[in-house]
């Protein structure tokens, strides 16, 4: 009910519902979720209005909680994404062609042959990215990097995907753990931006200064 009455954060509410079905249908253990994020209060709220809408008393709906917009991350990735050399050609074709949308409908029937192919899912998240379907993108990508966990540049893309659809308590999940890898210092300042997005502007500046120190540039400007 919450996804059908609040409109104008449908898509925050789409990529946790496609996150979470994705990692059920490939069998994964849910990203963990730091104990203080209250991850139901702006769904809450929203049942709660929907509820008092249909019985006649929506004028009495409490304060609506305010979810962040979502927008694109305006912040490349250190290395670009590749299309995977596995994509059969034809789909290969059509990605560097940019039709997008054909290249989806193809990798839609791939998939459905093969599930376990992990790159399907990867051109199929870069399509959706391509096309601005955050929420589609993260399912996709997700799938992708748990398959794939040592694939820093996709795991990066990912964590940026889910501050696309202000996904902050994901985001922090996958860079803590990136950080085991030793990525390169933008994870540090996306993980600055996840932690301001959850309301922690203290840590989110210790994160953004180590990037800065190590030498990510947009987190310098940024302080």
């Amino acid at each position: 009910l919450a996804w059908l009455v609040d409109v104008d954060n449908r898509e925050i509410y789409e990529a946790r519902a496609l996150a979470t079905i994705a990692r059920f249908d490939a069998n994964y253990t849910p990203t963990p979720v730091p104990d203080n994020h209250d991850y139901n209060v702006d769904g809450g709220n929203a049942f709660i209005a929907g509820v008092q809408k249909i019985v006649g008393s929506a004028k009495a709906a409490p304060k609506k909680v305010v979810v962040a917009a979502a927008t694109p991350v305006p912040i490349p990735t250190s290395v670009p994404i590749a299309i995977p050399k596995t994509i059969p050609r034809p789909i290969g074709v059509l990605l560097e062609d940019k039709k997008y949308k054909e290249a989806i409908a193809s990798l839609d029937e791939e998939l459905e042959l093969n599930p376990s192919k992990a790159d399907l899912f990867l051109a199929r998240g870069l399509c959706y990215r391509a096309l601005g379907k955050h929420a589609d993108a993260a399912a996709d990508l997700d799938v992708y990097a748990r398959k794939k966990p040592d694939d820093v540049n996709v795991r990066l893309l990912l964590a940026r995907t889910y501050l696309n659809v202000t996904l902050y308590a994901e985001a922090v999940a996958e860079l803590e753990s990136l950080l085991e890898k030793k990525p390169p210092p933008e994870a540090l300042w996306l993980l600055g931006e996840a932690k301001k997005g959850l309301g922690k502007p203290k840590e989110a500046a210790e994160h953004h200064a180590a990037a800065c120190k190590a030498g990510f540039k947009p987190a310098c400007s940024a302080r």
